[in-house]
């Protein structure tokens, strides 16, 4: 769109749709909600190995509505302006999210989201969110959803790799590696998501490294590999009645003052903390802590090493 209103690069509601070896360049800054790719009722349809740049505010690399059995593959995806999205798909049931690399650059922005779109697929993407309160992959919700072998990093605070709510349940996150660079920032974070399975991750953040809030619960958290280098920033933080989930044989760093490896705060009723590795340097730095009315919890086979004045095992 040369003159910065709304535009479409390609627009299709037909089923068995093609969209392959194509150049789609955005005109100018100017202007918002424009899509390079716009696919609205079809089914089986293919996105792939595309070369698609998007400037402006609230635009879309690839934007599906209302499809089924579609693949999106191999696709080189720019997405510059605040609330910029790399792939988004709404109401789109066994779509497969593969190989792709998505750059978004502004505030808000979203590598892929995923609503109401269950059973759907998201691997071996590579993605790169820059900008305050951003999101390597959202679900919102979306349930069975298997999402695993990605790369993903976000610059900015508020910032996070991958983010599942609103009854986001019955989903895998699996071997997924992870780093956020950014205050207030979480890896991988849970709200009002369960019966889910985050495991062997590798994640790295600034803040926290996964966040189960509000009633997540009956979630696996297993085999991961989680490394926090912030104050105040903990490995693994459980929050707000959330319950019934178990942690077990992670391997946790949590490096500077005030942080904790586990900590379940707010009510976290009922879970379990096993056979978990976890090492903390710094003041006031905490292996596992459990506070404020977090009852009925099991620690059992954890190793905890702590280096720091004021800092405890559990």
């Amino acid at each position: 769109s040369y003159s910065g209103i709304i535009g479409y690069g390609i627009v299709s509601n037909s089923s068995f749709t093609t969209v392959k070896n194509c150049m789609i360049v955005e005109g100018v800054d100017a202007g918002s909600d424009k899509y390079a790719v716009f696919i609205q009722k079809g089914v089986n349809g293919t996105i792939s190995n595309n070369s698609i740049i998007t400037s402006g505010d609230n635009g879309y690399g690839i934007y599906i509505d209302s499809t089924s059995n579609y693949n999106i593959t191999s696709n080189n995806i720019s997405s510059k302006g605040n609330g910029a999205v790399g792939i988004f798909g709404v109401s789109t049931p066994n779509t497969r999210i593969v190989n792709n690399q998505i750059l978004t650059k502004g505030s808000f922005g979203e590598g892929i989201e995923l609503s109401s779109s269950d059973r759907s697929v998201v691997s071996g993407n590579t993605i790169l969110t820059s900008g305050s309160s951003g999101f390597g992959i959202l679900l919102n919700p979306s349930s069975y959803v298997n999402i695993t072998n990605n790369t993903i990093t976000t610059i900015g605070s508020s910032a996070h790799g991958i983010r599942s709510f609103s009854f986001s349940d019955f989903n895998s996150f699996s071997n997924n590696s992870i780093n956020t660079l950014g205050t207030s920032s979480y890896g991988i974070f849970f709200e009002v998501a369960r019966f889910s399975g985050i495991v062997n991750n590798n994640i790295k953040s600034a803040s926290y490294g996964i966040y189960l809030f509000d009633s997540s619960d009956n979630n696996i958290l297993r085999g991961n590999n989680i490394t926090t280098n912030g104050l105040f920033a903990y490995g693994i933080n459980l929050q707000k009645v959330s319950s019934f989930n178990i942690i077990d044989i992670n391997n946790i760093s949590a490096s500077l003052a005030s942080s904790n490896g586990i900590r379940l705060y707010d009510r976290a009723l009922f879970n379990n903390i096993s056979s978990n590795n976890i090492a903390t340097k710094g003041s006031g730095a905490n292996g596992i802590n459990i506070d404020l009315n977090s009852n009925h919890t099991l620690v059992r086979n954890n190793i905890i090493n702590i280096y720091g004045d004021a800092s405890s095992g559990i």
